[in-house]
């Protein structure tokens, strides 16, 4: 299986991606940052692929049975908590609520199987047996 992981900067993909690998044993392909992060940061960059041209890609992929997306969200308080905690740079803390909505926006868009959860409702170990569980639910129907 082919498993895209997106989300704001901060909101636990490295974390739960070695998870998964882990419990997996490297099992499943996994890109850290696919379609919808490409669509969030080029709608909100002005840059990168047109929308139109993302959403296409997004629904080739969405053919493909094997491909699949989790994308990661969480509050804008635990996010601004994270980013200066780690000294993050890349957005500034006024841009997170902009970023949130737009990959709220891109769930309501995107054809390929997702998987959304919020880490800051759910703790690291929640999360993890969340995609488990997921993923095994597409390794029965195939």
């Amino acid at each position: 299986m082919i498993i895209l992981f997106d989300g704001c900067d901060k909101v636990g993909k490295d974390t739960l991606i070695n998870a998964i690998h882990k419990l997996t044993n490297f099992k499943h392909v996994i890109v850290d940052r696919g379609i919808a992060s490409n669509y969030v940061y080029g709608k909100f960059k002005k840059r990168g692929h047109s929308l139109k041209e993302l959403l296409m890609y997004d629904k080739e992929l969405s053919k493909h049975k094997f491909v699949k997306q989790i994308i990661l969200v969480a509050n804008k308080k635990d996010l601004i908590k994270r980013f200066k905690k780690h000294n993050e740079t890349d957005l500034k803390l006024s841009e997170i609520p902009k970023v949130l909505k737009l990959y709220k926006e891109y769930v309501k868009k995107t054809k390929i199987d997702t998987l959304v959860i919020d880490t800051s409702k759910n703790s690291l170990q929640s999360c993890v047996n969340q995609i488990l569980k997921w993923i095994n639910k597409w390794k029965i129907k195939k």
